[in-house]
């Protein structure tokens, strides 16, 4: 099967006006839900290889292991969810959630060619791990990788529901570009260097009131 732009698949729906694309929703499918998730499931290895998607020269991949049935773990995280105290295996699918990977692909691919509906900062953790975060422009998705060597590893992907959320999501960001952590020189000087300049989907100056910049 060949893996085309998900931008040349599918691009309407309630996100028409950012030109993002549309949830592949299970409701109108004629299929079995197995159908529809084995869809998904192309979907899915499409962001993490088959497609092609290079973030800054290096390729996505998955990060972890196989479930039981032989599906990647990270396809049913990204196609479930749970609590804090439940494991990878006591999540609950979430259809709602499993319907936004075609989002997800054209998200990433809409950030390695420099499209500003992209918008990445990034976040340490503990041990000093950085973290890429990518949201779409509205803040509405959330996409998480993490760098292991040339490699980008596609950690989780989530909806962000509401508007006291995307406002937090929003001021995380903001405090990234503040404290220099995302800038382009930043960037660079981390060892995330490759032969291509980093795209440009930083904030332009019109945008400094919004984001509330120092």
């Amino acid at each position: 099967m060949e893996y085309k732009s998900r931008t040349e698949v599918v691009v309407s729906g309630d996100h028409e006006a950012l030109g993002l694309a549309e949830p592949y929703r299970i409701q109108g499918y004629s299929g079995s839900l197995g159908e529809y998730l084995e869809q998904l499931e192309w979907q899915y290895r499409a962001i993490v290889g088959e497609a092609g998607i290079r973030l800054w020269g290096m390729p996505v991949r998955a990060e972890g292991g196989q479930a039981p049935d032989g599906r990647d773990r990270l396809f049913w995280h990204l196609c479930t969810h749970g609590i804090a105290a439940h494991t990878e295996d006591s999540r609950a699918l979430d259809l709602m959630r499993a319907s936004l990977l075609p989002r997800v692909w054209d998200l990433l691919e809409r950030l390695a060619a420099g499209d500003p509906r992209a918008f990445w900062w990034r976040e340490s953790r503990a041990h000093g791990r950085r973290s890429l975060h990518v949201a779409s422009v509205e803040f509405g998705l959330h996409v998480v990788l993490r760098r292991a060597g040339e490699v980008f590893m596609l950690k989780t992907a989530h909806p962000v529901v509401g508007r006291k959320q995307r406002a937090q999501l929003m001021n995380r960001a903001a405090r990234s570009w503040a404290a220099g952590h995302s800038r382009r020189d930043a960037f660079l000087h981390h060892g995330w260097r490759t032969t291509k300049d980093p795209p440009r989907t930083w904030p332009e100056a019109r945008h400094a009131e919004r984001w509330q910049w120092a």
